[in-house]
């Protein structure tokens, strides 16, 4: 394995690594919560899928016949369960959902053929079920723009809990859910500062999850639609678990994300700053003697951070390019001290599936903002469904910057997935609101993909 997570079990770090290690609590939980999903409404599944990855660690789980199943990855598999019978299992396919499914294919292919082991193929199909699971789960619930903002709600409810966990962590210095199993009951110390995690399996992973929501609670604050307290207090809260977790990727993606959801009423300009950005990065590149990447050594926002170790695994990366371009290596140990352990979404990308995976990784990222600014543009939505679509772009730009210094694994995935799905529903729900009507058909049409929406949503 390549991953950091899977340096951690081959090193049996973690007690509880390959068996089944199901609280009781934890099991309460997962099963309420298959409950619900199959008896609620269908808005409030999207809710309870995020209460179970913000609350529950990854080391909730049971392993049957060498299968891995997690707490959410069974939460997911009852939502497939409710879907095939409600006959729920349909929606309009988009190109990004496309995009998706050959990512996946990818990623499962190339992975199982450099390792061309039996433990390979299950270790992968896990990882691919997670996506295509969650993905296919959010396309599914998701069917207009209130679905999108119930759940942007939920989740603003669930931050300031998940801030108060925190601020226990932060001052007993032992973590709230520690008696569940999968995360350290004394929380990890740098530099003085105390590196809060919650539920999550890393510190670094909890803030850039919390940061990445901070646009989308910062857009639902200025929207209002009678949620506006709410909203601002989830702002703050997510800002809050951000400091808390201490670490400088996060930080450093936040101000970005929060950079990006201001320009949005220079948002006309998006392509022209976007190549901008791209032709000074590359100017700066050719002007410099280190290469650009050697500003990740150079910087950090807390005490303690390894962004030389960053900068390291990057340009042995680079120089390591025939080795990993076609299908991916096995192996990283190799490159130098300490590169066993990928700390990059990237160099995971090209080291696990080669140029096929990291080119369609890169597709899937482009894609996705570019569909963010084309409906933050479009004529006929109102000025809160325009400030919306911009802060799914703005998250995303949360997650390409903490790419660079993290490999996701765990419980992170999850607001990935539903913000891609939630760009991918808004190409499905909004086809006549980007495009001018200019016959009677069109407008007949309009009218009765209203009535079949509205329809929908009562059932």
């Amino acid at each position: 394995m390549i991953s950091a997570m899977s340096v951690m079990l081959a090193q049996e770090k973690i007690p509880w690594a390959d068996q089944t290690s199901l609280h009781f609590a934890g099991m309460g939980v997962v099963l309420a919560a298959s409950f619900l999903i199959l008896l609620s409404p269908r808005r409030w599944v999207s809710i309870i899928l995020l209460l179970v990855a913000c609350f529950l660690p990854t080391g909730q789980r049971v392993v049957f016949a060498s299968l891995d199943f997690t707490a959410l990855r069974i939460v997911v598999l009852s939502c497939w369960f409710r879907f095939i019978a409600r006959s729920e299992s349909r929606f309009a396919i988009s190109p990004l959902d496309w995009l998706v499914l050959a990512w996946c294919f990818t990623s499962l292919t190339m992975y199982v053929i450099t390792h061309g082991t039996m433990t390979a193929v299950i270790y992968k199909c896990g990882e691919v079920f997670d996506a295509l699971g969650l993905y296919l789960a959010f396309r599914l619930l998701l069917k207009s723009e209130k679905d999108l903002r119930y759940a942007f709600f939920g989740l603003s409810c669930i931050a300031p809990i998940v801030l108060g966990c925190f601020a226990i962590e932060a001052a007993s210095g032992k973590n709230p859910f520690s008696f569940l199993g999968g995360v350290p009951p004394i929380t990890d110390i740098r530099e003085g500062r105390i590196r809060c995690q919650g539920a999550f399996p890393h510190s670094i992973l909890a803030g850039s999850f919390w940061a990445a929501t901070a646009p989308l609670f910062a857009a639902q604050a200025i929207a209002g639609h009678g949620r506006r307290l709410a909203s601002f207090v989830a702002f703050f809260s997510s800002l809050g678990i951000v400091l808390m977790s201490a670490s400088s990727t996060p930080t450093f993606a936040l101000l970005c994300g929060l950079a990006t959801f201001a320009f949005f009423w220079l948002r006309r300009y998006a392509k022209m700053m976007f190549f901008a950005l791209i032709l000074s990065a590359i100017a700066i590149h050719l002007l410099m003697r280190p290469p650009i990447w050697h500003l990740l050594g150079r910087v950090q926002a807390v005490g303690g951070s390894t962004g030389w170790h960053r900068f390291f695994l990057i340009d042995e990366t680079v120089n390591h390019f025939p080795e990993w371009a076609l299908h991916g290596t096995p192996s990283t140990a190799h490159w130098g001290a300490g590169l066993d352990d990928v700390t990059s979404q990237y160099v995971l990308e090209a080291v696990q599936g080669g140029l096929p995976r990291l080119l369609l990784f890169l597709s899937l990222v482009l894609l996705s903002l570019r569909l963010a600014v084309k409906f933050s543009m479009a004529p006929q939505l109102d000025r809160n469904g325009l400030l919306m679509s911009w802060s799914l772009g703005a998250s995303l730009v949360v997650h390409c910057v903490s790419f660079i210094g993290v490999a996701y694994f765990g419980q992170v995935w999850i607001l990935w997935w539903l913000l891609l799905a939630c760009i991918a529903a808004l190409n499905s729900f909004r086809p006549r609101a980007i495009a001018p009507k200019t016959s009677d058909g069109d407008r007949e049409a309009d009218v009765l993909q209203q009535r079949v929406l509205s329809e929908h949503e009562r059932h």
